[in-house]
């Protein structure tokens, strides 16, 4: 994070094993990363640590407050964030929306540790998320 570079990813799924296996997939990738078990969750952590969090990864479909209502609240705290939106449902209206409201990318599940790590290097330039085969 030198420079000012925010490089933590902030990874906001309501399921557990969703969750923690993103989880993994940063660590072995070198990447910094929170965890948060749904939108409310993921915007307190925004505000502790606004400029510390460069990335995040939000599931579409939770319970309480969904994808969408998180994309928007968090990117209300902090304009410039990045946002990869997930899901395991096909590409749709509501997500082509989203994207023309600033969000970064969609990545649908299952994703590969390959595919998710070079679209986090893309988004926040961490060198080390491209080092995994």
């Amino acid at each position: 994070m030198e420079n000012g570079r925010r490089g933590v990813v902030l990874v906001v799924d309501d399921d557990g094993l969703i969750r923690e296996t993103v989880g993994e997939i940063l660590q072995a990738t070198g990447v910094p990363y929170l965890l948060a078990d749904s939108g409310e969750t993921a915007i307190e952590a925004l505000e502790g640590r606004r400029d510390e969090i460069g990335l995040a990864i939000i599931d579409m479909i939770m319970d309480g407050m969904n994808g969408p209502e998180t994309f928007r609240r968090l990117r209300a705290i902090s304009p410039d964030l990045k946002t990869i939106l997930a899901s395991g449902y096909p590409q749709d209206g509501e997500v082509d929306e989203l994207l023309a409201e600033g969000a970064s990318a969609f990545l649908g599940k299952p994703f590969n540790i390959l595919d998710l790590s070079r679209l986090i290097d893309s988004l926040i330039g961490e060198s080390s998320a491209s080092s995994c085969d």
